[in-house]
Order: structure tokens, then C-alpha cells, then sequence
């Protein structure tokens, strides 16, 4: 007999909230239990004296802390599903297909088990007993909060209440609901595939859409592909990956494919099914302890990137890191770089490729959100993939060009990686630049400065500059070019990069709040550049549609702005309708992005009334100046470009920089526009354009 009399009862198709609706999800929690302790109460099975008395104190127990964790707001274990397509992203008391030697049956957190005893437990090195580290160790709360997170574009989670984005809830289908979970292929049923030219079209569409994250390999998916249609047809699985976490990458792969096709030619290629059909295998899988694991894991980040159906990537990526560590992904493996077995040659580079996109998707995230990095560079000496040398890894990120010339050339790294390694090189920088300049505590004591902050900002400069011509060299038709070689669409994307740190490195900072006239050029530059690049990428339908460039366009053209309101002596620098005419681009490629991404309707609204403002306002300077400018006036007001020369720190016009700050409002948070307000504020310089009447009028 079950040693609990819940065990006997059958399980109905689940409903779950999705979009994070936690009150929504403790109440039916809540409804839940009492209407399965009623059935309780009518079961026969209380009416057995053998059972009675341990079956009454375990519900007690069990049912008294299952209440207080939904009192005291922490998410019930329920297995969550996905709102919109209904596929079940949580773990209950049935084991996974796949069992994990890292979760035991004891550890894993069901709706039987309160989440009270699960904080401090964590399993180290894949030992199938967890140790307890004490309320330190949150990894069973992070999963429940990453399984639970909506997708958010980046935003709060907590400014998508009352935006609409909550949607009904619909049941987990009953096929995957009612069906015991098996690791045996055998109990699985054949698994939907699009016809072999679609999967070709869909697999191309991928790959070429993902060679900044070649974590997947090519010649592996295509013997997946293979190896399921065989299944599809005998019934007989003959791969050493397991069946269900196959389906998982394959059907991952060919909805993104689908994905890029349905955003590039305008039409549907059914990629939300197969995003379906790929997440009901990975949920009854664990992601985190195994290295194709973290490959699903790593697709589903791709997938928040490019679908508003994705997970949150930002809960996403911590799990990964972790399971990186976890894995030893981050460490350079001696006994694998010095063999000469092919074997062993492709798992190091699969290793090094799987471990480096992540550390890429990382440090892409944390620069457009102004967010800490979640790993630091000293932790790392796994070399890129391709090469054997892990020397310049140990450098310095900005002398990225002496070890480069030193131990590995460009002719020897392979093609599949040759765009990856140069944009690797641009994300050490910018953790670099973030370690530098960025740091909250600025206590030389926690973590050395250079000793002349500012010959190190020159040595950045010049080192993204190398790169950035290096890059050049290997762009496809270009004599010097070696072997492998870039598109000009994967040096435009590059391109953005260096723009990205250049932008990063001489905007206003905690360790430079004032940055030179020399700085404001090159960071205004950037941004235009950056607009620029992306109105080209758009033109022939290159453009990434993903909500990340909704975040760079965006800043790219508040920093426009901001450099002409706050720093007259820009304006010198350019015609005025240039920078006007590059802001315009900007609203329209956001206006064109707000199609399929939310994140980005409120920057259009505040980014059309700013260029309206700016528009107007430097007009009407521009005609108090042509009827009262005299040689006394210069004289007596001279400008910001007259009094300080390049290498001098300016101080922003706090009217200018007012002006933006007020009118974005929370964006400024949001978008990593924080650098706006919080440093080099210096309200005792006077005004440059009077915009009292001009506000008066705006705000209403």
C-alpha cells in the first residue's frame, strides 16, 4: 500500500499561472490543497488502523508548512506552465526521465515538500548527497524564481503588472500530463519533425543566424536529426545523448531557425510549435548537470533573445554560469588540450564554445542593463575554442594583441570561430572597462586602480581600435585575409561592439563623472555610429530583431541627445541636422522593433517628444543668436568649447541634463541611462538654452 494516501490519486491536467501572477498562484495553491484534503478525508484509506496515525501526522505536518510558505509569499512548489503555450516548466513528485546523479529523490522540491528545508541544501560536484550551506545557498529558491520569471525584455518584473501582459492560463495537455515520465525510449512516442527540406532550411537559418554563439555543432545536430527520424521510424534509439534531451536541442535549433525565417521573409514556419514541442521534452529533463544540458539551456537564452514567447534570459544565465562552475567548464582541462585524439580535441572545443557564449551572452547583458558581471575574469582560464593556448586569456583584455601575435595568429583559428574569438576579445574589454570605471566601491584596497586612470583609458582606447582594424583585415574580399573570413554583415555587428565600449569607456562614470571634451567626441561618435550601423543592418533586413537592440538603439540615441544638450561645445562638431536626422533613424528603427517587442513603445514615446523639443529649441537659438550675437556677447558668455580645451573635463549643463532626466523618467533605469543623473552633476553652472517656457508648454 502507498505510504501516503495522496499517492492513490489521479492526477488532473494542471492549471498554472504564468507572467509571475503570484497571488493568483498562492490562492489556487491554496484551493488546491483543501479540495485534495476533502478528498482525503472521503478516502477509504483512512478507515485502515495500519495507516492511520502515520498517514494523519505526515499530512499535518506537511500540509501545515506547505500553507505557511504560501503565506509568507514565497512561490509554491507547483509545477509552473507556460501561459501561452502550455508547456510545463516545473518539477513534481514524478522523477525526471533522465535521473541526475545531482538531484536526489530526497532533495528535489515537490508540491509534497516545502521550499522552508530546500534553501540551504545544495549538492556539490554531482554527489548524489547535498550538503547544507546554510540560508546562504538559495539555488532551490533561484530555481523556482527562474522557472516561474516572465519573459521581460529586460525590464523589472515588477513593471509588468498591470501592462497587460498576463494571459489566460490554458491546461498542460493531457498526452504529457497523464503519461508516466521514463527514461526508456521505448515509452515515448515518435517525435514530430518537419519534413527533411524543412529542417535543412531551418538548421542553415540557425547557424547563420548564431555564429556570435557556436555552442552548438553543426555536424552533432545533423546526427541528431538523423538519429530521430531512424527512432520516428523503429521505434529503436541507437545515440548516447538521451532521447527526450535530443528532441530537446533539435526542436530548439529548428525553432529558432523557424524564427529567423518567419522575422526575415515575412511569413509563418509554425516556430512557436516547435518551441512547444521542444520545451515538453526539457522539462521532464534535469538542464543543469550535464554539458548537452546547459547546450538547452543556453538555446532557451537565444530564444528569450529573438521570440517574446522566451524565458527570462537574465534568470536563465544565472543557472547557467552556475552549472558552468558546477561542470568546471570555466577551467582549462590539461589532459584534454595535450591529447592528440580528435576525441578529445572536439570535446575541449565543444567545452571551451559552450562555456565562452554564455560568458558572451553575460557580458551582453550586463552592459545593456547596467547590471553587475556574473563572473569576474580571474576565474577563467579556459582558452577560446579553436586554440590550445590559454595565454591570452590570462592577460590583461587590452593586451589582447601581444598574446594574440605571440602564441596563436589568426590563420590558425578555425572558421567556425573566427567571428566568435574577435567578439570575445570585445566582451573582456568591456568587463575590463566595467571592473575599472563601473565599481560601486572605489577602495583601492578591495581591487587595485592604475596608477594613471587616464594613460589606462588611452590603452583601451587603442586596444579596441587594433581590434577593430584587425577585424577589418578579415572581412571577406579584402587581399590580406587569410583562409577564414568575415561578412560584411558580421563586421557590421562587430562594428557595434566596439562602438558599445568606446561608449562605455568615455561617458560619464563613479570613477570619471567629467569627462574630457576629447571623451564627449568619441562617446557621441560611438553613438552615432551605432545608429547608423543598425539603419544599414535594417535597410537589407540584417538588423537583429531582438529586444537587445530595442535597449542600444535607444540608449545610442539618448546619448545623441544628451551630448548636444548638456555639452554645447558638440554642436560644433557637426551640422545640426546631422545628429537630429541620426535620431530620427533611431526612432524609426524603435518604431519598427515596438511591432514584436513591448520593451520598446515607451522609448518611442519619450524619444519623438525629445527630438520635438531638441528640434524646436535649437531652432530658436539658433535665430536669438543670428539676431544678438555681437563680439561683446561672445566675450561675455563664451561658450563651453572656448573655455576648455580637449584634454580639460567639462561639466555637463545641468538645464540640458535636467531636461533629459525629468522626460525619461524610470527609463533611465531600465535602459543603464543611470550615468544621466547620478554623476556629474554640478548645479552651479549656469544654463545654456533657456527651456523654462518651452517645459511649460512640453509637460502639458
Amino acid at each position: 500500500m502507498a505510504p501516503y494516501p495522496h499517492a492513490r490519486i489521479a492526477r488532473k491536467p494542471v492549471w498554472t499561472v504564468w507572467k509571475g501572477e503570484l497571488r493568483l498562484l498562492r490562492l489556487y495553491y491554496l484551493e488546491r490543497r483543501v479540495r485534495e484534503l476533502e478528498r482525503l478525508e472521503a478516502s477509504p484509506l483512512r478507515d485502515n488502523p495500519d495507516n492511520a496515525e502515520s498517514t494523519d501526522n505526515s499530512l499535518s505536518a506537511r500540509d501545515q508548512n506547505a500553507l505557511f510558505d504560501a503565506h509568507n509569499a514565497s512561490p509554491t512548489p507547483a509545477p509552473v506552465v507556460a501561459d501561452h503555450h502550455g508547456i510545463h516548466m516545473g518539477q513534481d513528485n514524478r522523477s525526471p526521465a533522465v535521473p541526475s546523479p545531482a538531484v536526489s529523490g530526497s532533495t528535489q522540491i515537490t508540491r509534497n515538500q516545502p521550499l522552508a528545508h530546500e534553501v540551504g541544501l545544495l549538492s556539490l560536484a554531482n554527489n548524489t548527497e547535498p550538503k547544507y550551506l546554510g540560508p546562504s545557498s538559495g539555488i532551490s529558491f533561484a530555481r523556482l524564481i527562474y522557472e516561474s520569471a516572465p519573459q521581460s525584455q529586460g525590464l523589472p518584473l515588477s513593471l509588468l503588472e498591470g501592462q497587460g501582459t498576463h494571459k489566460e492560463p490554458r491546461v498542460l495537455p493531457p498526452t504529457v500530463t497523464g503519461r508516466a515520465l521514463s527514461s526508456d525510449a521505448s515509452s515515448i512516442p515518435p517525435i514530430p519533425l518537419p519534413s527533411p527540406a524543412e529542417c535543412q532550411q531551418y538548421a542553415e537559418a540557425y547557424f547563420e543566424g548564431t555564429y556570435l554563439y557556436p555552442f552548438m555543432s553543426q555536424q552533432g545536430l545533423y546526427q541528431l536529426l538523423s538519429q530521430i527520424r531512424k527512432y520516428n521510424e523503429s521505434s529503436t534509439w541507437n545515440h548516447a545523448l538521451p532521447i527526450r534531451l535530443a528532441a530537446a536541442q533539435v526542436g530548439l535549433v529548428l525553432s529558432l531557425g523557424a524564427r529567423f525565417l518567419e522575422v526575415r521573409l515575412g511569413s509563418n514556419f509554425d516556430s512557436s510549435d516547435l518551441f512547444v514541442s521542444a520545451m515538453t521534452h526539457s522539462s521532464q529533463i534535469c538542464l543543469q548537470d550535464s554539458v548537452e544540458g546547459v547546450q538547452v539551456l543556453l538555446l532557451m537564452v537565444l530564444h528569450s533573445f529573438y521570440s517574446p514567447e522566451g524565458l527570462n534570459a537574465w534568470y536563465l544565465l544565472h543557472t547557467i554560469i552556475a552549472s558552468c562552475l558546477d561542470l568546471g567548464l570555466q577551467r582549462r582541462h590539461e589532459y584534454v588540450a595535450e591529447s592528440n585524439s580528435p576525441t578529445y580535441r572536439q570535446a575541449a572545443q565543444r567545452r571551451s564554445a559552450i562555456f565562452w557564449s554564455a560568458y558572451s551572452m553575460d557580458r551582453t547583458l550586463t552592459t545593456i542593463l547596467g547590471r553587475p558581471l556574473t563572473l569576474r575574469d580571474e576565474a577563467i582560464d579556459q582558452p577560446f575554442p579553436g586554440l590550445d593556448a590559454s595565454d591570452e586569456v590570462e592577460e590583461a583584455a587590452t593586451r589582447w594583441d601581444s598574446a594574440r601575435i605571440t602564441h596563436h595568429p589568426y590563420e590558425q583559428i578555425p572558421s567556425t570561430y573566427l567571428a566568435f574569438i574577435y567578439s570575445l576579445r570585445f566582451d573582456r574589454i568591456t568587463a575590463e572597462i566595467k571592473l575599472m570605471i563601473y565599481r560601486v566601491s572605489r577602495s583601492p584596497r578591495r581591487f587595485p586602480w592604475p596608477s594613471n586612470i587616464s594613460a589606462w583609458q588611452r590603452e583601451t582606447d587603442q586596444a579596441c581600435k587594433n581590434l577593430l582594424t584587425e577585424v577589418y583585415t578579415q572581412q571577406r574580399g579584402i587581399s590580406v585575409c587569410g583562409p577564414s573570413s568575415l561578412s560584411g554583415t558580421i563586421v557590421q555587428r562587430l562594428e557595434i561592439k566596439f562602438h558599445q565600449c568606446i561608449m562605455l569607456l568615455y561617458r560619464p562614470s563613479p570613477q570619471l563623472p567629467y569627462p574630457t571634451f576629447a571623451a564627449i567626441e568619441a562617446c557621441f561618435g560611438s553613438a552615432m555610429k551605432i545608429i547608423q550601423i543598425n539603419t544599414e543592418l535594417h535597410r537589407f533586413r540584417n538588423m537583429e530583431l531582438s529586444w537587445l537592440s530595442a535597449h542600444t538603439i535607444f540608449v545610442a540615441a539618448i546619448t545623441v541627445l544628451y551630448c548636444l544638450w548638456a555639452y554645447p561645445a558638440v554642436r560644433d562638431l557637426t551640422p545640426a541636422t546631422v545628429p537630429l536626422s541620426r535620431v530620427d533613424s533611431a526612432l524609426e528603427l524603435l518604431t519598427f522593433l515596438k511591432r514584436r517587442w513591448s520593451v520598446a513603445e515607451e522609448p518611442c514615446e519619450k524619444l519623438s517628444r525629445l527630438i520635438a523639443l531638441t528640434n524646436e529649441t535649437m531652432r530658436e537659438t539658433a535665430e536669438n543668436q543670428r539676431g544678438s550675437a555681437t563680439a561683446d556677447d561672445i566675450t561675455t558668455h563664451p561658450t563651453a568649447g572656448t573655455q576648455l580645451g580637449n584634454g580639460d573635463s567639462m561639466v555637463p549643463q545641468e538645464d540640458g541634463r535636467s531636461l533629459l532626466i525629468d522626460e525619461l523618467g524610470i527609463l533611465r533605469d531600465l535602459f543603464d541611462l543611470g550615468w544621466l543623473s547620478d554623476w556629474g552633476s554640478d548645479p552651479t553652472q549656469p544654463p545654456v538654452w533657456d527651456t523654462s517656457e518651452l517645459m511649460m508648454g512640453f509637460d502639458s
